[in-house]
């Protein structure tokens, strides 16, 4: 039998009703940067540590802020609901791999180097420098002044996929790991993955991929190395 809610009660009705929020499941990830992840950044992991204890370098997964654990090395905690879509991968090491950045300003990050150092030369001197070099040129303000730079990149001759930027530096994206699986063997081939019947396949490499992209149909792969061609 209905009945008009009496006065008295809707103000308190209407109080509960404000104040009903949706329910969340709060999910925080827990990890740490390890010496290899560190050696990406400096040629010394433990001063990115000290930085990072020092407030010099702030510490961010996805654009999220984190939260740094007390302790040794870089243990950070973050809220999985600030983190863009897609963010976390996973890789037969086995492992889950999410993004980490760090910031830091301009003049601090000549103390995570042993040497800083220069290099200066006159108009077409010729520099070369190991991937792990961290690089960076003077701004040229002068009027009418310009600076042309070409960027050269070496690699064996039998490795198609090596270059400036190359797919398996990308390896850990999620948008490429999708893409991988749902492409072609003409389209994989067209960005620099092994074809099929390239000496790179072996049975270690056709397993470790299939385990890498499971929604990989490696049979044109597989079939190309069964047959020997």
């Amino acid at each position: 039998m209905e009945a008009e809610l009496p006065e008295n009660l809707r103000q308190w009705v209407e109080r509960i009703s404000e104040n009903c929020e949706p329910a969340l499941c709060s999910v925080l990830f827990m990890a740490g940067a390890g010496g290899s992840l560190r050696a990406g950044v400096t040629d010394n992991p433990v001063r990115l540590t000290r930085s990072v204890r020092q407030a010099l370098t702030t510490v961010t997964a996805g654009g999220a802020p984190v939260t740094v654990w007390p302790g040794g090395g870089i243990t950070f905690m973050v809220d999985v609901t600030l983190m863009p879509e897609n963010s976390f991968g996973y890789v037969p090491t086995p492992a889950i791999v999410a993004p980490i950045e760090f910031t830091l300003r301009f003049d601090d990050y000549a103390a995570l180097y042993d040497d800083p150092g220069e290099a200066a030369g006159p108009a077409g001197s010729v520099a070369a420098y190991r991937p792990d070099v961290y690089h960076r040129s003077v701004d040229r303000t002068e009027p009418g002044v310009t600076r042309f730079m070409l960027h050269v990149a070496y690699k064996p001759a039998a490795a198609e996929w090596g270059g400036y930027q190359a797919w398996p530096f990308k390896g850990f994206s999620m948008a490429w790991h999708n893409f991988v699986q749902g492409a072609s063997v003409g389209q994989l081939t067209a960005v620099g993955f092994p074809r099929p019947g390239h000496p790179y396949w072996n049975e270690q490499t056709l397993a470790g991929v299939q385990a890498r992209y499971p929604g990989l149909d490696m049979k044109p792969w597989s079939a190309a190395f069964d047959s020997g061609s």
